[in-house]
């Protein structure tokens, strides 16, 4: 029945869950009814929009050079760190397929920098790869002398760099601040 198909796709992980839609047309139907973690659905329309994208087969080409990766350990590695990683990121970590790589960011792929865009690879450092991962301090507060909210250090995690931009996780639990993304120019 397609109650119990339905209940089955929600206790899937995302890999499992495009490999179900390849199976058949039901199941392609399916799928998006189903429910799923609402991080999960987000995870899962994110790599239709990354593999329908005509920029899909250039990314994907031999030019990226994949490094053994452990994705659990990676996690661990976070957890010894701070006692709790976004739930969206973890997920990120743990199900994405390699394949489906966006702009170059991914813990498997070296942490090198890219001095030019070209259709494989971004400009700028891959720090999502330092191996093992490393969580630091990220500057948090005003910057301009028009507010008076102080400046303070809050637990990051640095994914991007290029050219003074840096890019970050925060890991702060505020609500504000747990799991957004900031970038910090020079």
């Amino acid at each position: 029945p397609t109650e119990l198909v339905l209940h089955c796709f929600s206790f899937l992980e995302l890999k499992s869950l495009i490999a179900s839609q390849g199976v058949c047309q039901e199941w392609r139907r399916l799928v998006p009814l189903a429910e799923l973690d609402p991080a999960r659905r987000r995870l899962l329309d994110l790599y239709h929009t990354v593999i329908n994208s005509p920029l899909f087969i250039k990314m994907n080409s031999p030019g990226f050079h994949f490094t053994p990766f452990d994705r659990q350990a990676y996690v661990d590695c976070l957890l010894s760190q701070y006692h709790k990683i976004p739930h969206e990121f973890r997920l990120w970590i743990l199900e994405w397929p390699s394949r489906a790589v966006i702009a170059s960011l991914w813990p498997a792929l070296p942490l090198e920098d890219c001095m030019t865009d070209t259709c494989t690879k971004r400009s700028g450092a891959n720090w999502i790869a330092f191996t093992p991962p490393q969580l630091s301090a990220v500057i948090y507060g005003s910057f301009s002398r028009f507010e008076t909210r102080e400046r303070e250090f809050i637990p990051g995690l640095l994914t991007w760099s290029v050219n003074g931009e840096t890019t970050w996780i925060v890991f702060d639990e505020r609500p504000d601040l747990f799991g957004r993304v900031f970038s910090l120019f020079e």
